[in-house]
């Protein structure tokens, strides 16, 4: 090798070194000489950065703070809510299970449901009140305060039903499995009946489910001069069809008219009694009407009273059958 060669390759043997010299040394230009006051080979620590309260803690485990933990006390669980104090609802309730009004422990503190539609901003407008209880299940006393007690549909007690001054039913059936007392301290007690014009308003007597009498206000048309709804008493079958209708009361003259009147003892009478009238082609039966009186009219000779004999309708105190 020439020596103008060994002089280049020394050249850029030195060259790589300086080269390699140079890229392993560290620009101390702005570099780093101590941390927090310290130096030396520092391990930096979240108080150096000015975080000493930081955890490196999950999300879903960070714990709550003290405000937030204050703001979730006045907060209702979603099991078992305990209210202090009053609770507005300004939307509809919907409960699919038991609901316990007053107190569950035994100190017999009587719970109430208060109702308000007037026009009075405080004014109870009525009350739902339980009190009285005896210790054991339905021992206490449900009471309905308001001016007017109106059911609409269908309301059923097995026990007794009692009403003492003002209630109305408006119900396409009201049905009590018991007895039904209306009283009161002073003054008269009544048992209202009202319905429209036309419509009957009356009292039916069954025994399961088939009507045995039924009686009130007929359905006649109130036509002034007091006619209309007079009084009835009616009869019905084993099957519970109607068979007659034995008393008949008319309201404009007080008429009484009878199916038929056995006396047992003795009848006095303030006016003169009258015979119901028939003509020889209307005679009843006289099989029938065995030891009946009746006024024929079209009698020969004029009107007679009849009686019948079993088989025949006779003149009175004769043995001629009536022609």
């Amino acid at each position: 090798m020439s020596l103008d060669a060994r002089i280049i390759a020394l050249a850029q043997a030195i060259g790589a070194d300086i080269k390699a010299l140079i890229s392993g040394k560290v620009d101390k230009t702005g570099s780093v000489i101590s941390v927090a006051g310290r130096t030396g080979a520092v391990v930096v620590t979240k108080t150096d950065v000015g975080l000493p309260n930081a955890e490196n803690t999950a999300d879903n485990a960070k714990p709550v703070s003290t405000p937030q933990q204050a703001a979730l006390d006045l907060k209702a669980p979603l099991a078992n809510p305990n209210f202090i104090g009053n609770m507005g609802v300004t939307g509809v309730i919907t409960c699919k299970a038991t609901i316990e009004l007053g107190d569950t422990s035994g100190a017999g503190t009587p719970a109430y449901i208060d109702l308000h539609s007037g026009t009075t901003a405080v004014d109870r407008d009525g009350r739902i009140l339980c009190q009285g209880g005896t210790g054991s299940n339905d021992g206490g006393d449900i009471r309905i305060s308001a001016a007017t007690i109106t059911a609409v549909g269908v309301m059923q007690t097995t026990a007794e039903l009692r009403v003492g001054g003002t209630a109305q039913i408006l119900a396409a059936l009201a049905s009590v499995n018991g007895d039904i007392t209306a009283s009161r301290t002073t003054g008269n007690t009544s048992i209202n009946m009202n319905g429209p014009a036309g419509a009957q308003k009356r009292v039916a007597v069954y025994t399961g489910l088939a009507a045995r009498w039924t009686f009130g206000g007929s359905n006649g048309a109130e036509s002034g001069s007091n006619a209309g709804t007079d009084w009835w008493l009616s009869r019905f079958s084993d099957a519970g069809a109607g068979l007659s209708t034995p008393i008949v009361v008319s309201r404009a003259t007080g008429q009484t008219t009878l199916e038929s009147l056995a006396v047992t003892g003795a009848a006095a009478f303030s006016n003169p009694m009258k015979l119901p009238a028939f003509t020889l082609t209307t005679l009843p039966s006289a099989s029938l009407y065995s030891g009946s009186m009746i006024l024929v009219t079209n009698a020969t000779g004029g009107q007679k009273v009849c009686i019948s004999n079993g088989t025949v309708w006779q003149i009175l105190n004769t043995t001629t059958t009536v022609s």
